[in-house]
């Protein structure tokens, strides 16, 4: 039965040529969105501080004046920045401390003033900030507590006018620094106006304790952010007291995404789901030709003893194997799809999970065509003999 309807669509492929197009994109469609989502929305996470950093959740201590008695400043454990990591759904965690008042620069005859913040070496990567030129502080930098310094690409247009300030030393207090990098404008904000040094020596060069000490979570996607701080406050309890401890998140800017991507998916889906109701409504329409060019033939084959149940079983798996073979060339496109999109967006996903959504938009396209080709094979297998063989 399964040869013979094989071998019965072959003949009928050019009619049947629209319907197995319609079928192959929509099932390629479904596997590369379904394989792809998580790559895409890590790549979009790279870029959400350009928007209001939607996935960058702020852990800090309430410090507002006339609370010090209460919360004492205190900075955040190694073991609290490692059980923090741990969690499902971080991408990564950086600490960082901030002196208590501004600190100044000098240059020849000015003075210039400005937030200086002492990084670990995650910060770049959790805030997601570029280079204009030069380099980041990096792991050499912190544990050696070498005095270098990024600057803010506003605040080194300021200090050195149009002159390069790479490799340039800057008194910062009482204290040398030699500057290595220029952070970028357009990735860094307001902290554009801002120095940054090693987390290490900030604490040991400058007197004074800090005042602002933050943990910045960088989540893998918008959908981690709420489990993710959720369980943050238990998890730094078991290292440290969480005693007026703050977990900020950007809900405005979260909300946000979540409804703009919500309605990108939806358009997505949507268009998918068309293409699969053309296919089937192609299905649907061969079938019922089918069944009209061969009432002749299902005639014959009732006079010659075929039960209405064999009927109706060679109609339906004819329709399986229309389905099932656009499905298989759709499955075949859609790997193609998703090795170019892992390309593009530099991050391909396992084979475990590309096989798992291939194997689902199978199984759907098969379904599609049982559910389309039901009611034709139907209406052939509930022919009557007579009426049939005589049919011109």
């Amino acid at each position: 039965m399964l040869w013979m309807s094989a071998r019965q669509v072959m003949r009928q492929r050019r009619r049947y040529l629209g319907v197995l197009i319609s079928i192959a994109l929509g099932t390629a469609g479904l596997i590369v969105i379904l394989s792809m989502g998580r790559t895409v929305k890590r790549n979009l996470n790279n870029d959400l501080t350009l928007i209001g950093g939607a996935t960058i959740i702020n852990v800090n201590y309430d410090e507002r004046p006339g609370r010090a008695n209460i919360a004492p400043y205190r900075l955040f454990s190694a073991a609290s920045a490692a059980a923090v990591r741990s969690i499902p759904g971080v991408a990564s965690v950086s600490v960082n401390i901030t002196r208590d008042h501004a600190a100044r620069a000098y240059l020849d005859t000015n003075i210039f003033e400005f937030h200086l913040i002492g990084v670990d070496t995650s910060f770049w990567e959790t805030t997601g900030h570029g280079l204009v030129a030069g380099e980041l502080l990096n792991t050499r930098h912190e544990k050696e507590r070498q005095q270098v310094c990024v600057l803010g690409e506003k605040l080194a247009k300021k200090i050195f006018k149009n002159a390069s300030p790479l490799g340039q030393h800057l008194r910062i207090e009482s204290s040398m620094f030699q500057i290595v990098g220029i952070m970028s404008k357009s990735t860094s904000g307001e902290m554009a106006n801002h120095a940054f040094v090693p987390i290490t020596t900030l604490q040991d060069r400058f007197d004074g304790i800090p005042r602002t000490n933050q943990m910045l979570v960088r989540c893998v996607s918008w959908d981690d952010v709420e489990q993710v701080a959720a369980q943050i406050p238990g998890l730094i309890g078991e290292h440290q007291s969480v005693n007026l401890l703050r977990v900020l998140v950007p809900v405005g800017a979260l909300v946000q995404v979540k409804r703009i991507t919500f309605w990108v998916e939806m358009f997505i889906y949507l268009a998918i789901g068309a293409t699969l109701f053309l296919g089937g409504y192609g299905i649907w329409s061969g079938m019922m030709a089918a069944v009209k060019a061969r009432t002749r033939e299902i005639g014959l084959k009732k006079a010659m003893g075929a039960q209405d149940g064999d009927i109706l079983l060679q109609f339906m798996t004819e329709a399986l194997c229309l389905s099932g073979s656009a499905a298989l060339i759709g499955i075949v496109l859609g790997i193609v799809g998703v090795e170019f999109a892992g390309r593009s967006l530099g991050g391909r996903p396992p084979d475990a999970v590309i096989a798992k959504y291939a194997l689902m938009s199978f199984a759907f396209s098969l379904l599609l065509g049982a559910v389309a080709g039901f009611f034709p094979s139907l209406r052939a297998s509930r022919m009557e003999v007579v009426t049939a063989i005589r049919y011109e």
